[in-house]
């Protein structure tokens, strides 16, 4: 029996140990990509020239939306998709405080199911890059698909409602991707409490768009993980 009870122990203090030394490794990991990341946020040339576009699917929270444009990384996007006639309050919110201009929407053959109506885009460059797509609601997965038809940067973040960034999330994530081979990344994984996934956008169109399977046809040695926080959720 003592023994059984001096077994468990050890084991007991072998998990903590290493909780404690993955906990030292977080903090550490985090620390120096703080420091780097506040250097990235002046010079795009830092982080390897690697854009990024955030595209937004059932989002209609002003504040979350606000939070979302507070990025001061230059190669960065947030893309709104709405169905106007549903959310037509929020739309024309946006419209009138972020001074969003009409502009042609172009059928996008990269995702087939990127049906679009409407795309508003910000006329005022002192903003963060604001786009709005406006399309009929079918599901979440076209949603991001239509947006990801309109991003301008190669890595696509996709979050949903009372989904926020963490400080400087994404000169970090960008860090991390341009920390490796060119090309060598179709999805960035952040492993901590609130999982986030940063896609390669030339990938998505390969895997025909964003499904719930999407993940199933990346290879793993394609995918690089981090142990740093990017998102967080309220919900």
């Amino acid at each position: 029996m003592q023994i059984a009870v001096t077994a468990v122990m050890i084991l007991l203090a072998a998990v903590a140990a290493a909780a404690a030394v993955r906990a030292i490794a977080v903090s550490r990991t985090a620390e120096w990509m703080e420091m780097v990341a506040i250097g990235a946020t002046d010079s795009c040339e830092s982080a390897g020239y690697v854009g990024c576009s955030v595209v937004c699917s059932g989002v209609e929270n002003m504040q979350q939306i606000e939070s979302l444009l507070d990025v001061e990384y230059d190669r960065y996007e947030t893309i709104v998709v709405l169905d106007a006639r549903v959310s037509s309050e929020t739309v024309r919110v946006l419209v009138d405080r972020y001074d969003l201009i009409r502009v042609d929407a172009i059928p996008s053959d990269e995702f087939p199911s990127a049906r679009i109506r409407t795309l508003f885009r910000s006329r005022s460059r002192s903003l963060r890059r604001l786009t709005l797509v406006d399309r009929a609601g079918t599901s979440p997965y076209d949603d991001l698909d239509a947006g990801a038809s309109v991003a301008s940067y190669d890595y696509i973040l996709p979050v949903g409602a009372d989904t926020y960034l963490m400080p400087n999330a994404i000169e970090k994530a960008v860090i991390t991707i341009a920390s490796a081979v060119p090309d060598d990344i179709d999805l960035m994984y952040s492993d901590s409490d609130d999982e986030c996934y940063i896609f390669r956008r030339d990938t998505l169109i390969a895997q025909g768009g964003f499904t719930r399977h999407v993940l199933r046809g990346i290879p793993p040695h394609r995918i690089r993980r981090t142990m740093v926080p990017i998102v967080y959720r309220t919900t």
